[in-house]
């Protein structure tokens, strides 16, 4: 296992040099970058995470008094809960080690507001966007189609980005889907791209004269087959938290430069209220619960597991729980995410934070899981529901029908330790998805 320590301000190769000297396998991530100074390219190396460093151990309690001792070290990083160090598995390092390259600069000359133009290296490569304007010498602002969404981004001319200048993209795609489910109808509305716009620092935009944030949605829609006008507000969120080392709930794997679909949970649980009108049926929204994530990206996994809910006995319970094959270059590797929100405290259970899996199966419309986290134990069975409506998700050329998704499904759970059970509870008005080849899933799963 890996753990992380903290350097001293800009010390972060000296930290290094003194644990190599002491026989510490130690990794510090370096990005070969290229600046331009005095008209010319100069190729330097710049640490990747500024003032952090891994360590490798089998035992780490046996040298945290050597490893704090050791000049141009901080401190080791403790987790607030269980006050003992992050730990990262040998997955992840290898990753990021994978992902350390180098990329050559690229010129931008000749290009026009509104041309087409596709980002060929970086982090952002192969996706295709719109060239809005220069942006400096060495910068340009583009529209990015991310997740067939537009987002305007920065992008660096330099060391880490090229552009491809092409034809146009005829798959720019802005929608919003309704999932009714008591019918299993879902209406899925285009709309055009000049009718979409969003921050770039927050979960806020707008489609035509519908606004979706964290804290309230609008919707205006009138047409052949949908009619939906109405407010919702939220109050009281309870967002998965971030840290400067685990940046929300995929933690420090969001700082994967290259990484190919990302996932976020902006809150737990949390109070609604409001009205809608939806296709001559009247529905409020006082004293409901509601749940908030979002998904954005350049890939999207093949094969997945989710479930989430809020509707359990226990007025204070929420989980969601994500298993999915993860896109990365030329291959896939698993990965999964578990929150329970129970009586203010979030109990986490993910890959990064070195949760292993216990057992794990597959039976007709039922999945069990069971996960340990330190002295934790979280027995978790999902079972699909009777009547699923059909989702759009994103594919290589477009949205598509592919998601079925039940919202009568069930889940069981039961959190323990070796002293007690912490909790135990059930519901049967659960968010259910189980897409692809499970089978393939749940191997890569058990290698972890």
């Amino acid at each position: 296992m890996w753990i992380v320590a903290q350097t001293k301000v800009r010390q972060e190769r000296k930290a290094e040099n003194n644990l190599k000297n002491q026989g510490f396998n130690c990794y510090l991530p370096l990005m070969i970058t290229k600046k331009y100074c005095k008209n010319i390219w100069i190729k330097t190396q710049e640490v990747l995470f500024s003032r952090y460093i891994f360590i490798k151990f089998s035992d780490y309690r046996q040298n945290i008094s050597k490893i704090n001792n050791t000049f141009g070290i901080s401190r080791l990083l403790i987790n607030k809960d269980t006050l003992t160090p992050y730990c990262i598995n040998d997955t992840y390092i290898d990753l990021l080690k994978t992902n350390m390259n180098t990329n050559n600069p690229t010129k931008i000359n000749h290009l026009e507001k509104g041309d087409a133009v596709t980002v060929t290296k970086g982090s952002l490569s192969n996706l295709t966007g719109i060239f809005l304007e220069k942006c400096g010498k060495l910068r340009s602002v583009l529209l990015l189609k991310l997740l067939n969404q537009k987002c305007s981004v920065i992008v660096d001319n330099s060391a880490n980005n090229g552009i491809y200048v092409n034809t146009g993209d005829k798959n720019q795609t802005v929608f919003i889907m309704i999932f009714d489910g008591g019918s299993v109808d879902v209406f899925y509305e285009r709309f055009e791209v000049q009718q979409f716009s969003c921050s770039t620092s927050s979960y806020d935009l707008h489609i035509g004269s519908n606004y979706f944030s964290s804290q309230k949605i609008i919707l205006d829609i009138e047409s052949e087959t949908l009619t939906i006008k109405g407010q919702v507000t939220t109050d009281n969120l309870k967002p998965w938290p971030v840290t400067i080392f685990e940046p929300g709930c995929m933690g420090w794997y969001a700082y994967v430069p290259t990484m190919e679909c990302f996932h976020g949970i902006l809150s737990m649980d949390h109070s609604l209220d409001g009205e809608i009108e939806f296709n001559g049926s009247h529905y409020n929204f006082a004293g409901g619960r509601g749940y908030i994530e979002k998904d954005w990206g350049r890939n999207f996994p093949k094969n997945w597991i989710w479930a989430q809910s809020n509707h359990f006995s226990n007025n204070d319970l929420s989980i969601t729980a994500s298993l999915a094959t993860i896109p990365w270059k030329n291959t896939t590797f698993a990965g999964f995410i578990v929150g329970l929100y129970y009586k203010g405290n979030l109990y986490r259970f993910t890959t990064y934070r070195n949760t292993v899996t216990k057992e794990i199966h597959y039976d007709s419309n039922k999945f069990y899981w069971q996960l340990k986290q330190k002295d934790l134990m979280l027995d978790l069975t999902i079972e699909k529901g009777q009547k699923a409506g059909l989702l759009y998700a994103p594919d290589k050329i477009d949205m598509v029908p592919r998601v079925h998704e039940y919202l009568d499904g069930n889940i069981y759970l039961k959190l323990y330790n070796n002293k007690e059970t912490i909790l135990e509870d059930q519901t049967s008005s659960a968010a259910i998805e189980i897409i692809g080849d499970v089978s393939k899933l749940i191997n890569l799963t058990g290698k972890l």
